[in-house]
């Protein structure tokens, strides 16, 4: 199998995480702080993935601190976007947060290479032209079917919905550009795991600052739930973001 086929094998299970991911997560958020949850995933991460790397090739992790601007870049996108992107389950259907974030992405990416941002020049033809427009046009619908309260989640909190939409587009946003510099430290033969094992510092610190100014004990899970919650997090949210990567 080429390196091609094992990148798209990857994107598919990627892709099909997400759903099961969306769903349950969209369920605990209404129970369960979604700061909370965000420490769990990514702690838990950062400390599987930073010691992999440390014991495999503690030379990657070491190049990457060698570039401050770059790591901090990959850490404040990172945290926008999954931060964001928790907000959003929590306020919005997970089909429109799941649509709305991913469906962003490559109207950034095409935006990215006109503006002269990447290195990379995409040649589109008509069709192509085409079906992104439409993309374009299917996510306007969809924020103005959230916006006019006829989705499935129906609230009379507009202003949070707003909010919400707004979040997700930019985490959206946010995750491709992420993704767009991760992808140069790889293919500058950093590896993955050392990538996945300090991309999180901010959101981590985020989120603990958050959930100690802001958390309601109410929200928090009981004992016997942190261990599924944390395994949960790991398996739906950690391993697809490193396949993907």
């Amino acid at each position: 199998m080429t390196s091609t086929h094992l990148g798209i094998l990857f994107l598919l299970l990627f892709a099909t995480a997400q759903g099961a991911r969306d769903a349950y997560f969209g369920n605990v958020f209404q129970s369960v702080s979604f700061f909370f949850v965000a420490l769990l995933a990514f702690g838990t991460s950062t400390i599987v993935f930073l010691a992999w790397s440390l014991i495999r090739k503690p030379g990657d992790v070491a190049r990457l601190f060698a570039e401050p601007g770059n790591l901090f870049v990959v850490n404040a996108t990172t945290a926008a976007a999954w931060l964001l992107f928790f907000f959003g389950l929590r306020n919005l259907e997970p089909a429109v947060v799941a649509t709305l974030f991913n469906g962003i992405g490559p109207l950034v990416v095409l935006l990215s290479s006109w503006i002269g941002w990447t290195s990379d020049r995409n040649n589109l033809g008509g069709l192509e032209k085409a079906l992104y427009i439409c993309l374009a046009v299917t996510l306007a619908c969809l924020c103005a079917i959230v916006l006019s309260n006829a989705s499935g989640l129906q609230t009379s909190n507009m202003e949070m919905q707003l909010l919400a939409l707004a979040g997700v587009i930019f985490g959206g946003a946010m995750i491709t550009t992420s993704y767009v510099y991760t992808r140069a430290m790889t293919d500058r033969g950093i590896g993955s795991d050392a990538v996945m094992g300090v991309r999180f510092f901010l959101t981590l610190l985020i989120a603990l600052a958050m959930e100690i100014g802001t958390g309601d004990a109410a929200y928090h899970p009981t004992p016997q739930l942190i261990p599924i919650l944390a395994g949960s997090a790991f398996l739906l949210i950690v391993i697809p973001s490193f396949l993907v990567q």
